[in-house]
């Protein structure tokens, strides 16, 4: 019933899901450049439009607002929220044939503050996004996570330095901003954060108060710094400062080694093990795809009594079965 060609789609429709190449039409779960590609049509949520259209995206873009359904050839669709960043969606399709079939793309299921809540429905067949798909991969909750956050900038500015965060600018870099804010920070962000954040807000998503650094200037005592990793040679300019890493790879040990920085902490916008398997448990499918990560989370699965498989390269252009 599903297959695999660059994409996933449910066979007999013409709509994919998060299409890696172009296709004629696809539908996009959220505005990360890893999931978006010019398609002859994309299907995606309000929110999420504008955002596509700040990577510059030209084609044409349906815009579907959550819940409302819509109907295509092979079945109808739906998309709620996947709590991810903000204007992340699911979808449900429900078939000609009767079934549900529900394609989360990237999820978190415990909140954050800068994105809508996840919503999890029952389903027949579920396609699950499980990048830490692997009991090793259990965050702390979030209170102790934002408490790190705290923690690392009251240390660099009690010694002087600047702290400096590297987050991706969009979702992550929102998020950490919200959190320093509400805890009597300012932060500076680098113009591309900026440019994101703008949009949150006109989005209507308060974000509290930030202030756009621009390369070459002074940090003024107790500056909290936000930049993108891929800014990193900008960042080198700016003297004594500590660096942070905001990722859900500070898990593993050697984390701050990998990403050259003083200090990971682990913030992220995915969903957990844990998290994983307790939306299954909620949403009850028949049969559960796994995309992302390892193939182990589909084998623990299994191992549970779930009906479950890793949808990989190996099953492109085919259908994979049970």
């Amino acid at each position: 019933m599903i297959e695999v060609n660059d994409g996933i789609r449910v066979k007999g429709m013409k709509l994919w899901l998060d299409a890696r190449r172009k296709k004629h039409v696809s539908f996009v779960s959220h505005a990360h450049t890893d999931h978006i590609r010019s398609h002859d049509e994309i299907i995606t949520s309000e929110k999420t439009v504008r955002f596509i259209r700040h990577r510059g995206i030209k084609g044409k873009i349906t815009s579907l607002p959550y819940h409302q359904p819509m109907d295509l050839e092979g079945g109808r669709i739906t998309i709620f929220p996947s709590g991810h960043i903000l204007g992340a969606a699911q979808i449900m399709i429900d078939t000609d044939e009767g079934k549900k079939v529900v394609y989360t793309g990237d999820l978190r299921v415990v909140g954050g503050e800068t994105a809508e809540r996840i919503e999890i429905k029952r389903c027949d067949i579920l396609i699950i996004e499980a990048t830490y798909g692997d009991p090793r991969y259990v965050f702390p909750e979030k209170e102790e996570v934002v408490a790190h956050i705290v923690t690392f900038v009251e240390g660099c500015i009690g010694r002087e330095f600047v702290p400096l965060f590297f987050a991706y600018p969009l979702g992550k870099a929102q998020e950490v901003i919200k959190i320093l804010f509400d805890r009597g920070y300012i932060p500076l962000v680098h113009p591309r954060i900026a440019q994101i954040a703008t949009l949150y807000e006109e989005l209507g998503m308060d974000l509290g108060g930030y202030m756009t650094f621009l390369t070459g200037e002074k940090c003024p005592p107790g500056s909290v710094l936000i930049f993108p990793p891929s800014a990193r040679n900008e960042a080198a300019a700016i003297p004594k400062k500590k660096t942070a890493m905001l990722t859900g790879w500070a898990m593993d040990s050697d984390a701050k080694y990998r990403f050259g920085v003083d200090e990971a902490i682990p913030l992220s916008d995915h969903a957990d093990y844990t998290e994983l398997v307790g939306y299954i448990m909620v949403a009850q499918p028949e049969k559960v795809y796994t995309t992302h990560g390892s193939p182990k989370f589909a084998s623990i699965l299994r191992k549970r009594g779930v009906e479950a498989l890793h949808l990989k390269e190996s099953f492109k252009g085919v259908t994979p079965s049970f």
